[in-house]
């Protein structure tokens, strides 16, 4: 499903709109698996056209912080709080959309809220490698077991609605289950 991470990374929240990645009401780091590494700090772009206008720049706002400057094809930002936590022995990013850089308008202000989405990190050097929850193994794995982890359907997208600490669980019992995760999408460090 996810081939071209920059236009994922740009679009994580419309993809968790449309269904394609799970959203969380709540993220997945506590003070106890936060966790920064300086590998993911840099400009990352497609490794199939490193010279293309969409990039992705992830910088470090605080000790364990990092904000998503993510870049289309037109010139549009979208900037994404992110943070890294440690989750059995992967590393998950959290993302979440930056309150006062969403366009919405006033009519719909008070109907929308932010979610999480997370990756995990599958590698960071040569190429930085993220791979999302597979959306279908999820939506099936949540019908056979609805009371595994807590959740809504809305508008037939799955939204999370568990407790951190319950999809931390979660994530940490299914890291290694078959077909789980996507193919991991790739992005290489560009200048």
């Amino acid at each position: 499903m996810i081939g071209k991470l920059t236009i994922l990374v740009g679009a994580v929240a419309l993809l968790a709109l449309a269904g394609c990645i799970p959203s969380s009401l709540n993220g997945i780091y506590t003070d106890d698996n936060l966790v920064f590494e300086p590998a993911l700090v840099g400009v990352w772009g497609d490794p199939e056209n490193p010279t293309s206008k969409e990039f992705n720049e992830f910088i470090k706002t605080g000790e364990k912080e990092y904000q998503l400057v993510s870049v289309n094809a037109e010139g549009e930002k979208c900037r994404f709080d992110i943070h890294m936590a440690k989750i059995g022995e992967a590393l998950f990013l959290d993302f979440y959309p930056e309150g006062d850089d969403i366009n919405i308008p006033d009519c719909y202000e008070l109907n929308v809220i932010g979610t999480h989405t997370f990756f995990k990190v599958d590698q960071f050097e040569p190429m930085l490698k993220l791979s999302a929850i597979n959306y279908d193994w999820l939506k099936e794995y949540l019908k056979k077991n609805p009371d595994v982890l807590s959740h809504q359907i809305i508008k037939n997208n799955y939204v999370l609605t568990g407790s951190t600490e319950e999809i931390i669980a979660f994530l940490a019992k299914h890291l290694s289950t078959e077909g789980a995760f996507e193919e991991a999408g790739e992005m290489v460090r560009i200048e």
